[in-house]
């Protein structure tokens, strides 16, 4: 028998790792593989998360119910690629900024953990990183 051929999308910054089905063919590279030789790993970007997002708030102290003026940063370098940054709060889309550090008014309405996170995008709208801190709000 030949050869089992595939034609298989892979990540333009590793050819041994397979391409994110969201990516555009501008980061994609079109091969014909044997198809014991096609990689089986998706490209992970390095998307950074963790420190690099300070949350300065107003009052210090989060407390339901209560306004908060949140100012929030993204150490360099990581944001310069970005052109937009959209402010999450709790999973929901609260802003969209086109520079940092931005500010953000917002009231917790539930006592927990609560997550911030900003997703910074290129001009082509792909992720160029996510930054996320988790602050306690009180009762």
């Amino acid at each position: 028998h030949p050869p089992i051929l595939q034609t298989v999308r892979l990540a333009a910054e590793d050819l041994t790792k397979l391409a994110p089905t969201d990516w555009p063919d501008s980061r994609v590279v079109v091969r014909t593989m044997l198809r014991d030789q096609v990689p089986t790993e998706v490209y992970q970007e390095q998307i950074t998360s963790g420190n690099e997002l300070s949350v300065t708030a107003f009052p210090e102290q989060f407390k339901v119910g209560q306004q908060m003026t949140l100012s929030l940063d993204v150490a360099q370098p990581v944001g310069s690629a970005a052109v937009s940054f959209d402010v999450y709060i709790g999973g929901l889309l609260v802003t969209s900024a086109s520079s940092l550090p931005v500010t953000v008014t917002y009231a917790p309405t539930l006592a927990g953990s609560l997550e911030i996170a900003i997703v910074g995008r290129s001009a082509a709208l792909d992720t160029v990183f996510q930054a996320a801190s988790t602050v306690q709000v009180e009762p």
